[in-house]
């Protein structure tokens, strides 16, 4: 089995994961601002766990990529 391209695969998982929750929060905001008011602990939380997921694909990835 090549590491090479399960690492490139993780570190694009990581930035789509990353990138795709920063413009779903950023879009939840703009279109429906009053839910998010209600709803703020959930869309933090949410954000927090997607952006833990794809950091930890970004670095599994580079660590691979230097192994």
């Amino acid at each position: 089995m090549q590491v090479r391209p399960l690492a490139i695969g993780a570190i694009l998982f990581g930035v789509l994961a990353i990138g795709g929750t920063l413009d779903g929060v950023r879009r939840k905001v703009r279109e429906q601002p009053d839910w998010v008011a209600l709803n703020w602990k959930s869309v933090v939380k949410g954000t927090i766990g997607w952006l833990a997921v794809g950091v930890v694909a970004v670095l599994g990835g580079i660590v691979a990529m230097l192994a």
